[in-house]
């Protein structure tokens, strides 16, 4: 069932924590396109810590959170969690957080830095 769709949706973090908090293991896929076309590309993270609203509300390794990218020939790369590390992060400021890997913030359709 798709949660949540930014072009659908908006960009905004509340609609993502009203739509997507307390909903158990999420798959959370991105299409990145940026205005030179040189770094386009799909990618994004999976948990089964179910997002919260709380603001700073983190969890350190206790899920199976694990980030994914699909290289350009479609091929499917698991990339391992950093041990040590917090999982996922929840901000009010932020969409989705899964530590320093993998972060989107705000208003990222409008924001080249997110």
């Amino acid at each position: 069932m798709l949660l949540y769709r930014g072009t659908r949706d908006s960009f905004k973090s509340f609609k993502f924590r009203e739509n997507c908090s307390n909903k158990g293991s999420t798959l959370s896929i991105l299409r990145t396109i940026s205005k030179e076309k040189s770094i386009e590309g799909t990618c994004g993270g999976f948990t089964d810590i179910p997002w919260s609203n709380q603001d700073n509300y983190s969890i350190n390794n206790q899920g199976k959170s694990f980030l994914f990218k699909i290289n350009s020939l479609n091929q499917i790369i698991k990339l391992n969690h950093r041990k040590g590390m917090y999982e996922t992060l929840h901000k009010t400021d932020e969409l989705i957080d899964f530590h320093i890997d993998l972060k989107i913030k705000e208003d990222c359709d409008s924001i080249a830095s997110s």
